[in-house]
């Protein structure tokens, strides 16, 4: 996944840039570039899930004193923040003008307070009785299996499956009906072949995989494959006119295109300014790999790329010929669908280039 990563970013500083470029300035991006690239996340069971979630600007890291960003997969989540990832994730808001707020223990300047009340408004969440909802409390597995199910229960069947029998979850446990549904699709499948993990304050990484899995679940409300085809054509017309491009024209091809890491990820290598020449032959071939509510991939097939670039850190130009066979990762945002991840092709660096 590490090396995955740098062949692809150091390629698509290639593909990104051309002759000509107006340096772009930094503060047109929302996000540091760098942090996107957590990782203590590469060697972590769930790495491609959660570094996903990242790319996708779902989950964030935390910096560290030497500058450099860490996700902390086995650090413990509180119910306020997953309680937050999943109104963010799925974009939801407050359902009335209502000032009136469920809990009784969230004060008025808890920074999650306003999403635990979007949280409480759509039955996500449902406290812990008495008015209390434990904000800074450690989530555990079930709560947050009961979550998901609550969350994605318009978007998700959870019916048609066998579900898991846990020896460790009691018949009549308030969690017990969620954590079946939620095993029967295989969100979750348990700490052992035959126990849930009842009570166990669920991790960063467990959290984040759990919500990866249902966003790659939903089948309702899906975009047509004529839609997600007709964005990737219009962004690779859009990607390959930016010659001698003005910055305005640059600024505006982001902002209509980018999401999450490729947004950072294009802003960062247009302020850098590489030099390169690029000839496409033959034509791009685009099929939907897969479609959710507010997820999906699109591939592309049938070209090949051969580029030619100067590398001012080595000081000599650099010639390239490779298959072009690019897959975008969108996200829907509102009405819209943006990209956050392009994943271009994969070839061989010379070793010293790469490191």
């Amino acid at each position: 996944m590490k090396e995955l990563k740098k062949i692809f970013t150091l390629f698509l500083a290639v593909l990104l840039s051309f002759t000509a470029i107006v340096p772009m300035s930094a503060s047109a991006q929302t996000r540091d570039f760098d942090s996107y690239f957590l990782f203590d996340v590469w060697d972590h069971w769930g790495a491609d899930q959660l570094d996903d979630l990242v790319n996708a600007d779902i989950f964030g890291g935390y910096k560290t004193s030497q500058g450099d960003y860490e996700f902390r997969p086995n650090r413990t989540i509180t119910r306020a923040e997953f309680a937050a990832i999943i109104v963010r994730s799925l974009q939801l808001t407050r359902k009335s003008a209502s000032t009136s707020y469920p809990f009784t223990d969230v004060p008025a300047n808890h920074a999650l307070r306003n999403e635990i009340a979007i949280a409480s408004d759509h039955g996500i969440i449902a406290g812990l009785g008495g008015g209390k909802f434990g904000p800074n409390q450690n989530v555990t597995r079930e709560q947050i299996a009961s979550m998901i199910v609550r969350a994605f229960s318009d978007t998700i069947s959870f019916t048609g499956g066998t579900a898991k029998n846990f020896t460790d979850v009691p018949a009549g446990h308030w969690a017990a009906a969620d954590i079946k549904k939620a095993s029967s699709i295989g969100l979750v499948s348990g700490v052992s072949q035959t126990t849930f993990g009842m009570g166990r304050a669920a991790t960063r990484g467990e959290a984040g995989v759990l919500l990866h899995r249902a966003l790659n679940r939903e089948t309702k409300n899906l975009t047509s494959a004529d839609t997600l085809v007709s964005l990737a054509n219009s962004y690779q017309t859009s990607l390959f006119s930016l010659d001698n491009a003005t910055k305005a024209q640059l600024t505006n091809h982001i902002n209509t295109y980018y999401t999450g890491f490729q947004k950072a990820f294009a802003t960062e290598i247009y302020e850098y300014g590489y030099l390169a020449d690029m000839n496409i032959t033959g034509e791009l071939t685009f099929t939907v790999k897969s479609n959710h509510t507010r997820f999906a991939q699109v591939k592309g097939t049938g070209a090949t790329m051969t580029f030619e670039y100067y590398d001012p850190d080595k000081r000599r130009d650099v010639v390239e010929t490779v298959d072009y066979e690019p897959t975008f990762y969108m996200k829907k945002i509102g009405s819209s669908w943006k990209i956050y991840y392009v994943e271009d092709f994969s070839f061989d660096f010379e070793e010293d280039y790469l490191y």
